[in-house]
């Protein structure tokens, strides 16, 4: 059996959006209740006031919202006028239950202070990866079986492709930031019954099988 190639992770982000099943019109009378909600809620975590900011010039009302940059590196939380996000930058798995934990206390709050009634969750990665040994091309040389001679040409760098369900989403494609290197992209939608440990363990289901079928190990 082939062994897996091991690839870099160049860089990697986990994605958890939560959205509202109507948006918050009178989100600026309660910006004052949110921030105060959260900034209790983060307490454990030492959270100061130099950690809480409101998005500049929003370009329009889904792009209004308080952003607390957490003092644990890489964890952002956003609450917005239709949804609450969670990024993680370079996420470790071994972190999952601190992540939960953030999470849980954060969407707490937000349904307190917003009055907000959660509708959907969604959980994505990303992540740009740089194989060890085989080229771009190499890679994606199994992705497309269609008969072209434009296709086929030995001058192609990548190629590239995506599946859509619906639950969940891959991309593979080249990364435009880093050279020799692969951009995925997974995403999985969730019902708001469902725990963030069980979304977790599927996404990263996901992430494994997806890595395994590009024949690709990320350590």
């Amino acid at each position: 059996m082939e062994q897996p190639e091991n690839a870099l992770a160049l860089s990697a982000f986990v994605e958890f959006q939560v959205f509202y099943n109507t948006p918050s019109f009178d989100f600026a009378a309660r910006a004052p209740a949110v921030m105060s909600a959260v900034f209790d809620a983060f307490w454990p975590w030492n959270i100061t006031l130099a950690n809480i900011s409101v998005k500049q010039n929003p370009a329009s009302s889904g792009e209004v919202g308080i952003v607390f940059n957490l003092p644990i590196p890489r964890i952002v939380f956003t609450v917005g006028m239709g949804a609450t996000t969670l990024l993680v930058t370079n996420p470790d798995w071994s972190q999952e239950q601190l992540i939960s934990e953030i999470a849980t206390a954060g969407l707490q709050a937000v349904q307190s202070s917003v009055g907000a009634v959660f509708s959907q969750y969604v959980l994505s990665i990303l992540m740009h990866v740089k194989p060890e040994r085989r080229t771009l091309s190499e890679i994606s040389s199994n992705f497309l079986n269609i008969k072209s001679p434009k296709l086929s040409n030995p001058t192609i760098k990548a190629r590239g492709f995506s599946v859509y369900a619906d639950n969940f989403s891959w991309v593979v494609d080249s990364s435009v930031v880093y050279d020799g290197a692969l951009f995925l992209k997974i995403l999985r939608s969730f019902d708001p019954s469902v725990a963030f440990s069980d979304m977790a363990q599927a996404l990263r289901a996901d992430q494994d099988e997806l890595l395994g079928t590009l024949k690709l190990t990320v350590n």
